[in-house]
């Protein structure tokens, strides 16, 4: 922790060689490199002012604007606007946006920890960083890069504060590092429900790739891991879309792992013959002349208040009844039932309610025992 106290330090106060963001961002403030756009704006001829001889064709292509003499009604006119929202800029936002971030962090786990030395000293560097950028409000409509700095411009060569950012930005990530991108990270005890879900789904997906290594699959998709000027950074995407697909060139069998899919009435393919369906993680097995074949997974936290009333550490009916639900409702397009196992992940003990119905121990501390249990599961399906 203080290693990357004293590289965040250096990215906020600099070195005796480079000034750090709390300086460079208020100087460029004073004279933001900026660039000349042109863009066009549809106007009645008779206000139109500049216009290319280029975009005559087009106002003459347009039959609904052509007027009663036979011309144009409205013509496009040429117009200039300044913008920041240019490469050097975005390097300047995503360095700062960066510090920000990782000071946060570790301000988090400093709060843990009682670290009360290193803890004041984040704060200090937080409140400078956060000073500074309200002294450059321009960023405001600027964007951040969306890759890694990949290229040296004039501006970058010939305006020092420009050149300083990207220094800074380099010696920021010279030391890789490994990330989980969740927002709730940011506040974690009003946030447990959310981070026990992300840690539950990222259980599956563990045991399914240990899996699936060894039963002869190759990754095909992965959304899960990724890499920025940073390191490696790990995110589960909500939006129903495949996260990780997995194929088996033997026998041609598919595994497509999906957070938060969505079953809907009478869509095609997979569906739910009733109501909307969307569990945590399913796992769709497919394979050439066979019917498909889904696994399903929700993460419950739960509190000790929640299992009053229940007749001691046993899942809740309610998170029961939605597993059932899962599995008599998703179905194929032959109005197939195909949900070949349905269970709740939640921090008590195991408890199954037939063959394919159950609630899972995931205890945060026992992650090992939730992994076998996981891996039984899935080797069953994928053997």
């Amino acid at each position: 922790m203080a290693q990357e106290l004293a590289r965040l330090r250096r990215a906020v106060d600099g070195s005796a060689s480079r000034p750090g963001l709390a300086k460079i961002l208020p100087l460029v403030a004073r004279d933001p490199h900026r660039v000349l756009l042109t863009t066009e704006a549809w106007v009645p001829r008779e206000r139109a002012r500049r216009v290319h001889p280029s975009s005559l064709p087009r106002a003459v292509a347009a039959g609904a604007n052509l007027a009663a003499d036979g011309l144009p009604g409205r013509l496009p006119e040429a117009r200039v606007t300044e913008s920041v929202d240019v490469y050097e800029n975005r390097l300047l936002v995503t360095f700062h946006e960066q510090v920000a971030r990782r000071l946060r962090r570790l301000r988090t786990i400093l709060e843990r920890g009682s670290r009360e030395r290193l803890l004041d000293e984040c704060d200090e560097l937080l409140e400078r960083v956060t000073r500074s950028r309200r002294e450059a409000r321009f960023l405001d409509g600027v964007e951040q890069l969306a890759h890694r700095p990949d290229r040296l411009t004039m501006v970058l060569l010939k305006r020092p504060e420009y050149r300083y950012a990207l220094e800074g930005h380099l010696e920021l990530h010279r030391g890789a590092i490994a990330r989980l991108e969740e927002p709730a990270l940011e506040a974690p005890l009003e946030q447990l429900p959310a981070l026990y879900e992300t840690w539950g789904v990222l259980q599956v997906v563990q045991a399914l790739h240990e899996v699936a290594v060894k039963a002869g699959f190759e990754a095909r998709l992965q959304r899960i891991v990724r890499y920025d000027e940073s390191g490696v950074f790990v995110r589960v995407l909500p939006d129903g879309k495949p996260a990780l697909v997995l194929v088996r060139e033997d026998d041609g069998m598919t595994v497509r792992l999906v957070p938060q899919r969505t079953y809907s009435r009478g869509g095609d393919g997979y569906c739910s013959v009733s109501y909307r369906q969307k569990p945590d993680v399913a796992i769709e097995v497919e394979q050439a002349g066979k019917a498909g074949r889904v696994l399903l997974f929700d993460p419950k936290y739960k509190l000790d208040s929640d299992f009053l009333g229940n007749g001691g550490e046993r899942p809740k009916k309610i998170d029961i009844d939605t597993m059932h639900a899962y599995r008599d409702a998703i179905r194929d397009g032959k109005n197939r039932r195909i949900v070949e196992h349905a269970s709740i992940l939640y921090p008590g003990p195991t408890t199954w309610f037939g063959p394919d119905l159950g609630a899972i121990a995931a205890v945060p501390d026992d992650e090992e025992a939730l992994g076998a249990a996981l891996r039984s599961v899935l080797t069953e399906a994928l053997g």
